[in-house]
């Protein structure tokens, strides 16, 4: 037992997200002037609710939403709500982007609306994707979900926010709709009395078990399911509890500065090691440095060593994490009947499988970027060994 306990009380660093700050503040600064915000219990009601004016308003029989085919299923979920089927749209080569010419072949006339990711910081290319959906008359739904800079940037007519756990604003739940006076209101919440005094306890209990020496308890309770990706149907939309408003201005501040110093140092090794085993995918997208990312995403050039640097970083307890891992109709729970149209998605399925991620949040320090960065180039020079 004893040398059980050895191993397992050790650092280790969470994957995502930053604590939760308490303050209550009911400041609305970070909203802009031009948005209308309604909350939402949790990011998936705030999805659907977004939806569910386009579904219903479709005068199709089987109205569909074209997603990317690589994203968090709650997306499935909230389409599933609304009664729509889904239409995957194959991501670009090594992007997580989606393709804009199969995007635009994929439009038919049971298009009700598209739903475009930005993913962990990387922005969707809006314009061109208003240029595209513009032609046929289909809205577009933003999910900023995993960024909130982004989020109430975007010139995007109908965003969707996130609140819920590892999310940029994490309040254990929650999360919101912010439209422009252009775009159609969304669906009114059923109201949720949930107790402020629970959702304190909570966000008390999550901060400490945050802590990197104190991590690896929910890491030992299986049960938990850290990590695990799984469709699992929205049952109801509700709004948010009315005191939730209270904590977001206070936890956005980290949110609107720049990108953190561990991330940065991040960038500039993956700039430096000037190889195609390692590819940086915020470099490759063109996002400046100075953004701010909920996870660093790295694409490795095979899903083998994208399988052995995240053994060796988790190991070395690094946060390390293969996020979806998986396309959406290859994740746990997702069934056939949920789709229309061609399930092939080599892209998107070559991008799970090589994808990885590394934390930046505020718990990172140098020695962890410094371990990771060891770890990174042994494997590099391991891997051109292998190929010479």
């Amino acid at each position: 037992m004893e040398a059980d306990a050895t191993v397992t009380m050790r650092r280790a660093l969470r994957p995502a997200g930053d604590r939760i700050r308490l303050q209550r503040d009911g400041d609305n600064s970070w909203l802009p002037g031009s948005r209308r915000l309604t909350l939402y219990d949790s990011g998936t009601s705030a999805l659907a609710a977004a939806l569910t004016i386009f579904v219903t308003g479709a005068k199709r029989n089987v109205p569909e939403v074209l997603m990317p085919a690589y994203a968090c299923p709650d997306l499935l979920a909230a389409t599933q709500h609304v009664g729509a089927r889904t239409r995957m749209v194959d991501l670009e080569s090594n992007r997580p982007w989606m393709d804009l010419a199969a995007l635009e072949a994929s439009i038919t006339d049971s298009t009700a609306a598209v739903i475009a990711v930005n993913f962990l910081g990387i922005p969707e290319r809006i314009e061109q994707l208003r240029g595209i959906l513009s032609r046929h008359n289909v809205p577009l739904v933003y999910d900023c979900a995993q960024s909130f800079v982004d989020g109430i940037s975007t010139t995007a007519d109908t965003v969707v926010l996130s609140f819920g756990r590892g999310k940029p604003v994490s309040l254990l739940g929650g999360g919101a709709v912010l439209r422009t006076r252009e775009a159609p209101p969304t669906v009114a919440p059923s109201p949720d009395n949930s107790a402020e005094w629970t959702f304190r306890l909570k966000a008390r209990l999550y901060n400490l078990l945050a802590h990197p020496h104190l991590y690896w308890i929910p890491q030992a309770m299986p049960w938990l399911e850290l990590g695990a990706t799984r469709y699992e149907p929205l049952s109801h939309i509700h709004g948010a509890p009315p005191w939730l408003g209270a904590y977001i201005n206070a936890n956005t501040h980290g949110q609107r500065q720049p990108a953190p110093e561990m991330q940065k140092r991040l960038h500039a090794f993956l700039g430096s090691l000037g190889n195609t085993h390692y590819l940086d995918l915020p470099t490759l997208c063109g996002t400046p440095p100075e953004q701010r990312l909920l996870r660093y995403p790295v694409l490795c050039s095979t899903p083998e060593l994208r399988e052995r640097t995240v053994a060796h970083m988790q190991k070395a307890g690094l946060g390390a994490s293969v996020l979806y891992a998986r396309p959406l109709p290859e994740i746990e729970g997702v069934s056939e009947d949920m789709f229309s149209g061609n399930p092939e998605v080599p892209n998107a399925r070559s991008f799970g499988q090589r994808l990885l991620t590394l934390p930046t949040h505020e718990d990172v320090a140098p020695a962890d970027v410094d371990a990771m960065k060891r770890i990174m180039a042994r494997l590099t020079r391991e891997q051109d060994t292998s190929d010479g």
